[in-house]
């Protein structure tokens, strides 16, 4: 840990409803943390915080972006939406994706033979391998990888 993150770590454990997740050094000195947002103020009171930053959840609604990326015009040179990126992989390197989401629903996917890896509660037949990076934070590096399935 930095100078100061470990009676940072140390204030935050104490606080109701707070839980430290992790910290870096390499980019920041940052700790992060879940904090109910009543406690904000009392986190940005806190030696040695400069600042506090808000993140929340992201629901985006991707079931209209293959009209926006207009891809009826490329599923028709790729033989109709049925054949299109069939046998195509894509690995994404990202913070995160919501499995539940539309976009990621399997059904009617066949599944791959030796398929899902990885972390698999977080897998299904389109997102085929699954890897949280979370606990390389405290090295500075932090990474959350799907690898995706089209049929």
């Amino acid at each position: 840990m930095a100078k100061g993150q470990s009676e940072l770590v140390r204030q935050l454990n104490g606080m109701r409803g707070a839980t430290v997740q992790g910290s870096v050094t390499m980019v920041m000195n940052a700790v992060i943390a879940r904090v109910p947002v009543d406690q904000y103020p009392g986190v940005q009171s806190l030696p040695g915080v400069k600042r506090v930053y808000f993140s929340r959840p992201q629901r985006m609604l991707l079931d209209t972006s293959a009209v926006i990326e207009k891809a009826q015009g490329l599923w028709s040179k790729a033989g109709g939406r049925a054949e299109a990126g069939r046998g195509i992989k894509i690995g994404i390197i990202d913070s995160g994706i919501n499995i539940t989401n539309p976009m990621f629903i399997d059904d009617p996917l066949t599944p791959l033979m030796h398929f899902p890896k990885g972390e698999t509660h977080f897998a299904n037949n389109k997102v085929i391998v699954a890897r949280n990076c979370i606990h390389l934070l405290a090295r500075g590096k932090c990474c959350f990888f799907k690898y995706l399935n089209f049929p």
